[in-house]
């Protein structure tokens, strides 16, 4: 009864598990400088922080979000001129 719980709640959760990604880099600071231009609902995390992101890169993130509001935030972003700004899921 457990197991199946904990199974049916995987994909709630993955509905919830997207992020904007605003820019991954090897460099905090410049993760940092983009999470703050891009304005407060914004920060910088490991991408190991997620199974689904690569490994070993600091990234300016907006989230966690429903698909559609991370693809909302996304397209904030390109409008404010990060034009590869894109959505990802963590999961």
């Amino acid at each position: 009864m457990v197991l199946s719980a904990a199974i049916a709640a995987i994909p709630a959760q993955a509905q919830q598990a997207w992020f904007a990604i605003g820019v991954s880099t090897t460099n905090h600071g410049a993760a940092q400088q983009r999470a703050n231009y891009l304005g407060s609902d914004w920060y910088v995390m490991s991408s190991n922080e997620c199974p689904n992101f690569r490994r070993g890169l600091w990234i300016a993130v907006s989230g966690p979000h429903s698909h559609y509001n991370a693809q909302v935030v996304a397209n904030n972003a390109r409008y404010a001129g990060v034009r590869d700004a894109y959505v990802k899921s963590c999961y």
